[in-house]
């Protein structure tokens, strides 16, 4: 999670995975079939999924 950088005030706070949810720390790596609960600002959301998009194509 380190390497996605969020606008400010953009909070990931939790990984569900496999029926269960994960509390996310800065070495949480994403995982195929992941479902990622964010707290976001409406006008950050945009920007918050582009840069989702970036970081796990290169992946």
């Amino acid at each position: 999670m380190s390497e996605i950088h969020l606008p400010e005030g953009c909070l990931l706070v939790s990984v569900h995975r496999s029926g269960k949810d994960i509390i996310p720390h800065g070495n949480t790596e994403l995982q195929a079939g992941d479902y990622l609960t964010f707290l976001i600002r409406r006008e950050d959301e945009v920007i918050a999924r582009e840069q989702l998009r970036q970081v796990l194509n290169e992946k």
